[in-house]
């Protein structure tokens, strides 16, 4: 059965508007919670960012880096020369940076 001049303009204009109905439709029905989980990814990123700058803070500060280790030295936890190597470490300059 061959289809006649309206059966073929129909036939062309499904074809060309079906791909551009299916993301119509997920935008319709999942609009509302993408705003939701995009600000829930943002929240846990920026959270996951804040943690990594205190982290790295704290391992740059040299004086943390020496009460953490002095603290268990009297206790006979670490050895005078392991506390020594790691207080030379913390106050040494960083690696390619001399003034």
């Amino acid at each position: 059965m061959s289809l006649l001049g309206w059966g073929k303009a129909s036939w062309i204009i499904s074809l060309l508007f079906i791909p551009f109905l299916t993301p119509l439709i997920n935008v319709v029905t999942q609009g509302p919670t993408t705003a939701q989980r995009d600000a829930q990814r943002y929240t846990a990123m920026r959270a996951q960012q804040d943690d990594y700058g205190r982290n790295l803070a704290a391992r740059a500060d040299p004086t943390a880096q020496i009460k953490l280790a002095h603290d268990p030295l009297p206790s006979g936890t670490i050895a005078q020369a392991e506390f020594d190597a790691i207080t030379s470490k913390a106050l040494a300059w960083p690696e390619g940076f001399r003034p």
